[in-house]
């Protein structure tokens, strides 16, 4: 039952989730929402934290699963949305860095590609300082971008903007990808 609790949980505060179209390579998408995570709401719930993180393997995991059964060499896209966070995020930097430790360790060559779109120029600073500490072929697969990503990342998606969601210029529900709640938004956690 707490499994299936944290499952509950996880599905409403989580702020990722894959596209129903794939790549132009027929690999899978998974786009998260970072700006819309509750930083404040998961630091201060251990419930919901614990949620999020395993919501987070479980995407991973599907991505996985996914690139098996499409092929060996299949590699995935993800799509990494930044509008919303601010300085006010690097208060939650042990946060990020626990979420960002899983798919390192766990999940290092599923992706082709990292688009991260939406970045205040913070971000763009934070990558030139650590970008010559990461391996080359990490480096090649990341595109920081600020609001004028859209060019960039629809010749990415089969089916372009009507697969895209409607907070990357598509038409596609928000919702439907990743709900992204406040923490204190979600019923369960407030029993």
């Amino acid at each position: 039952i707490l499994q299936l609790h944290h499952v509950t949980i996880g599905k409403q505060v989580f702020y990722a989730g894959f596209l129903v179209a794939k790549s132009v390579n027929g690999g899978p998408i998974i786009v998260e929402r970072l700006g819309k995570l509750d930083f404040a709401g998961l630091h201060g719930n251990k419930e919901a934290r614990e949620a999020c993180l395993k919501a987070y393997v479980c995407s991973y995991e599907k991505m996985w699963r996914l690139l098996r059964e499409s092929n060996d060499k299949q590699k995935g896209i993800a799509i990494c949305d930044l509008n919303g966070i601010g300085l006010s995020a690097m208060k939650y930097v042990s946060l990020i860095r626990e979420v960002s430790s899983l798919s390192v360790a766990n999940y290092p060559e599923m992706v082709e590609r990292v688009v991260i779109v939406n970045a205040p120029s913070m971000v763009s600073m934070f990558w030139k300082v650590i970008k010559p500490f990461l391996p080359e072929r990490t480096r090649k697969k990341v595109k920081i971008m600020g609001s004028d990503f859209y060019d960039e990342v629809v010749p990415l998606v089969e089916g372009g903007k009507a697969s895209l969601p409607k907070f990357l210029g598509g038409q596609v529900s928000d919702e439907v990808i990743c709900p992204a709640k406040k923490v204190s938004q979600v019923p369960e956690l407030l029993q």
